[in-house]
């Protein structure tokens, strides 16, 4: 997080600073007012990091903010006034402009905090036809535990056909759901059965999209939260222009908002492959995936940033896809670390969608299940050259999840 980065620094400078104190060389009453500075900043980043994060209830931001207040900047602040005399009777500022601007430069750098959203698809588990609930359990109470550990404020999307048994509602499906409301986490709706747009009716699928949304409704609804967010099966919006339009008409009428991809990626034929390997207790194939797929994940992760600069002359919230299956519960701490690594801070998808790219118009049509940035691309005119670097799935990867 830009806060510990932020803190490293007030503390480094700090124990600079005391040093030259201690020692009596010259600038350390600078150093220690810098410091202050540094702390300032460090509160600042400190505070927005936990009001931006959705698990932590009013009374814990309030605790944190008197926290942060009284225990960083109350002590610097008496640091400020006792070096502000020394500093103004001796040190002309002028003569350490480079140490100020360092500093500056440092804090600009990092708090340019980069953006992403987690979003799952397929919930509640991704399961290739493993009924055992063990197996969904231990798999759900990972996936989960690892976001709200984290503090990932992400959403996952649900095809309630999965819900049902024998005609019936699955009370253990229904309570795999239900911890992801229960840890802070979003849902949204991914059809019921989740058909493909490209060949189905606009009746069969608008009747299925709304079939798709009874539990997942009554479920955010206990927790005085709405339904908002629809993701396209397959990200399949329509092949052509009418199509398309008549189901964005569909879907504003019914309230709801789509949630894009802007990270697109082939996630699934890792985790088939991972899951055929799991069942065959194959684990040095195990381990050869997860370590496939975490960089090609980063390579991923850094195209798409190549991407939106390329298009918006930035870096964009990006918006990645997962999907609730073995692979991504047993990898996802893994991703938040390159992730983090890298210099992102986790949004939710209402924060995300505040960028004004995604109000950037689609113009071309097809069958297609692409990124958004992607789309964005092809509808500015952008041909095959523009897209030559995007990482590529490992052949090998292809052919287990045949």
């Amino acid at each position: 997080m830009l806060y510990k980065a932020s803190l490293l620094l007030t503390a480094l400078i700090d124990l600079v600073g005391a040093f030259f104190k201690i020692q009596h060389y010259p600038n350390g009453g600078i150093l220690m007012q810098m410091s202050v500075v540094a702390s300032l900043i460090f509160m600042i980043l400190g505070l927005t990091d936990v009001y931006r994060n959705n698990t932590f209830k009013p009374s814990d931001k309030l605790i944190w903010t008197i926290g942060f207040i009284f225990l960083s900047w109350m002590p610097d602040s008496a640091i400020f006034q006792n070096t502000k005399r020394e500093i103004q009777n001796k040190y002309n500022p002028m003569k350490t402009p480079l140490l100020f601007l360092f500093l500056l430069s440092t804090f600009v750098t990092v708090g340019q905090s980069r953006q992403v959203c987690f979003s799952f698809d397929d919930l509640p588990v991704v399961n290739y036809g493993v009924t055992d609930t063990l197996f969904h359990r231990q798999l759900t109470d990972k996936l989960v535990g690892s976001l709200a550990r984290n503090h990932i404020p992400a959403i996952g999307f649900v095809n309630e056909q999965k819900m049902y048994e024998n005609g019936k509602v699955s009370r253990f499906q229904l309570e795999l759901l239900k911890s992801w409301v229960d840890n802070g986490l979003d849902l949204g709706n991914h059809t019921y059965s989740h058909p493909d747009y490209n060949i189905v009716s606009y009746r069969d699928f608008t009747a299925d999209l709304l079939k798709g949304e009874t539990l997942t409704r009554k479920l955010l609804q206990e927790k005085g939260k709405t339904l908002k967010y629809f993701r396209h099966p397959f990200l399949h919006v329509g092949p052509t222009k009418a199509k398309a339009d008549s189901l964005d008409a569909f879907l504003k009428e019914h309230h709801y908002t789509v949630a894009p991809v802007t990270i697109d990626n082939e996630d699934y034929l890792f985790a088939l492959a991972y899951h055929r390997a799991y069942f065959q207790k194959d684990t040095m194939l195990m381990k050869r995936i997860g370590a496939d797929f975490l960089t090609y994940m980063e390579a991923k992760m850094k195209y798409y940033e190549k991407q939106s600069i390329a298009l918006f002359g930035r870096e964009i919230p990006q918006i990645m896809l997962l999907h609730a299956s073995l692979l991504d519960s047993d990898y996802v701490d893994a991703l938040v670390a390159i992730y983090r690594k890298n210099g992102y801070g986790f949004v939710n998808m209402d924060r995300a969608l505040e960028d004004d790219a995604f109000q950037t118009p689609i113009t071309v049509y097809g069958k297609w299940g692409i990124s958004w940035i992607d789309k964005w691309a092809l509808s500015r005119g952008k041909k095959g050259e523009f897209f030559r670097e995007e990482p590529l799935t490992p052949e090998y990867i292809h052919q287990l999840s045949k």
